[in-house]
């Protein structure tokens, strides 16, 4: 006869046999208690514990799932329906299939030790950074932003699995060497083409106009028409 959660054991059992004159015939059924698995998906990776039905699960057969940049957020079943995983095993096999919760790191982007506006962000793991516009400064260029590390928003190019800060990064621009060229007039009342003579500044600023103030040598007169002494 069947029994629920029993296959009887063809090695063991006698159940055939030739019926003696003396009545001590003895046929014997044994029942082997049935095996179940449990398939545990963990990002496509399984792992199949198998068992004895009734008998307790090994914790260390069952997987302790962990992925960059998530949580573990539990088991669900075949129906997607949120799942335990059972102490002893069940009468029929199960698959459970790992969830997950992505974690949210925050970035910041420093300008002169002042955080910008809007920052810090929470960005989720593998999101896009939202990179702060540039900022500006005078007597500067802004070359970007760089981590600690060196590193600027486009290399990571997504959100790593931790906390980043960016700070901006200047070129000076102050002390931009800038010449005055001055071109004498021949007595033919022309202007060579190179200049008679140069003079040397070195107090420039990028983006910023700057004037000289210069006496002509005694028998000339600055030719305001032809010459440029601001910019």
């Amino acid at each position: 006869a069947d029994v629920k959660n029993y296959t009887v054991d063809a090695e063991k059992s006698v159940l055939e046999a030739v019926v003696k004159a003396d009545g001590t015939t003895v046929l014997m059924v044994y029942y082997a208690l049935d095996k179940t698995a449990i398939t545990f998906d963990v990002d496509g990776e399984t792992t199949v514990v198998e068992g004895l039905i009734g008998a307790e699960i090994p914790a260390d057969e069952v997987p302790a799932p962990s992925k960059e940049g998530y949580t573990f957020a539990g088991w669900v079943d075949e129906n997607n329906n949120a799942a335990e995983v059972p102490a002893t095993f069940p009468e029929a096999d199960e698959a459970l299939k790992a969830t997950w919760t992505v974690i949210n790191y925050k970035v910041t982007f420093i300008v002169d030790k002042e955080v910008v506006e809007g920052y810090p962000a929470e960005v989720a793991f593998g999101a896009t950074i939202p990179v702060a516009a540039n900022p500006s400064k005078g007597g500067y260029i802004f070359l970007g932003w760089k981590d600690a590390d060196g590193k600027t928003p486009a290399e990571y190019g997504t959100m790593p699995s931790k906390d980043l800060e960016f700070t901006a990064q200047w070129s000076s621009q102050m002390g931009v060497g800038y010449v005055l060229e001055v071109y004498e007039m021949n007595t033919n009342g022309e202007y060579a083409d190179a200049p008679t003579s140069t003079i040397n500044f070195s107090d420039g600023v990028v983006g910023e106009i700057r004037s000289v103030e210069y006496t002509a040598p005694t028998g000339f007169t600055v030719d305001l028409a032809k010459s440029e002494l601001s910019g």
